[in-house]
């Protein structure tokens, strides 16, 4: 990973706690600022005033699905970086989401060293890193 700039701000969005926990100590490890929700229904508001650059969001949740949480967050940032994560993954899902303006859409399990390399990426992007 190259010279970050500034800490990146990451929110992970998943009802299972345990993938939380995991995502949490992956990308602390790598010196970004982590914060988990395993409620959907709070991420738009989450992000409306965490000052996020990324958030990490599943796609197959109870009560309102990731497509969904996409929708709403972009309402309220139409610039913040979406990487889709799903157990699940579908044709018209990652359609619907690349449509969303998601950065990348990963199938779980997924090779840390590849999401790293998305989280690089973004960061380039927004001017993270050097």
């Amino acid at each position: 990973m190259s010279k970050a700039v500034a800490p990146m701000r990451v929110l992970v969005v998943d009802d299972d706690r345990e993938i939380c926990d995991f995502m949490e100590t992956l990308l602390s490890k790598d010196g970004l600022h982590v914060k988990t929700l395993s409620d959907p229904e709070q991420a738009a508001d989450e992000v409306r005033t965490g000052g996020y650059h990324m958030v990490v969001l599943d796609l197959m949740m109870p009560k309102v699905d990731g497509v969904e949480v996409l929708q709403r967050i972009r309402k309220v940032d139409s610039d913040i970086a979406v990487v889709i994560f799903t157990g699940h993954p579908t044709l018209e899902s990652a359609v619907q989401s690349m449509k969303l303006d998601a950065v990348d859409y990963l199938k779980k399990p997924f090779d840390p060293e590849e999401f790293r390399a998305v989280v690089d990426r973004v960061m380039r992007k927004k001017g993270l890193l050097r």
